[in-house]
């Protein structure tokens, strides 16, 4: 196919490097494509920092149960809510376990944590050499062999650094376009070429795609800003 949809203004053009309507960088590749085990390792941890708020509104509304029936308030009725309270907040830990063994690292924070190591580790090497505790020659060749590693993972943790900023790139890029729909779907309405449910329906698919987005980009900043 000589075409592509531009990801900025969702028009379709030839392809090249620019977008001939809104002059946005074109993906040439798949390159720039946030991998679907990416994806699923930040709908994981989504769903763990959503279970996190569940359980502490939980918890609060059993503290203010709790609290009702040791005043001597609807002490059944109170006592039956917190029991049930109590099962739900199994429930969503029993969910969180499930998606914790499922949680992995992603591979700037395996990078990153493996170059931090190694870090330490030739401070440590400088240490006991320092105190005399080892021969030049074992330091001279720990060193070299340390340091070589080190720099393959500094050229590896720049790399994924701009990996993680391109889908970063690529998370506005889509954003950008949601917001771009979302208008145009209110102007469709309001000409009344969609009915209000209609309306409706695909304002809620948009904004629940647009929330979602909002989020991994969000995630993945905070990443980039521990890590890089």
């Amino acid at each position: 196919m000589n075409e592509a949809t531009c990801p900025s203004c969702g028009q379709v053009v030839a392809k090249a490097r620019y977008c001939a309507f809104c002059g946005a960088e074109l993906l040439q590749d798949g390159s720039e494509e946030i991998p679907n085990n990416v994806l699923e390792q930040l709908r994981i941890r989504k769903r763990i920092e959503e279970i996190a708020g569940e359980m502490a509104f939980l918890r609060n509304e059993i503290d203010k149960l709790t609290e009702q029936i040791s005043e001597g308030r609807n002490i059944e009725e109170y006592a039956l809510r917190v029991k049930e309270l109590k099962e739900k907040i199994k429930l969503v830990k029993s969910e969180r376990s499930s998606l914790e063994e499922k949680l992995k690292p992603l591979s700037l924070e395996k990078i990153a944590e493996e170059r931090m190591n190694l870090e330490k580790r030739i401070k440590r090497l400088e240490t006991i050499h320092e105190r005399k505790e080892i021969s030049d020659e074992t330091y001279e060749k720990l060193k070299k062999e340390y340091g070589e590693r080190l720099e393959q993972l500094k050229e590896e943790h720049y790399r994924q650094v701009i990996k993680v900023e391109k889908w970063i790139e690529q998370l506005k890029r889509k954003i950008k376009r949601i917001k771009n729909d979302s208008e145009l779907l209110y102007a469709r309405y309001m000409t009344g070429e969609l009915t209000k449910e209609e309306y409706a329906k695909e304002k809620e698919k948009l904004s629940k795609e647009l929330e979602t987005n909002n989020i991994y980009a969000e995630m993945l900043e905070l990443l980039l800003k521990k890590w890089s």
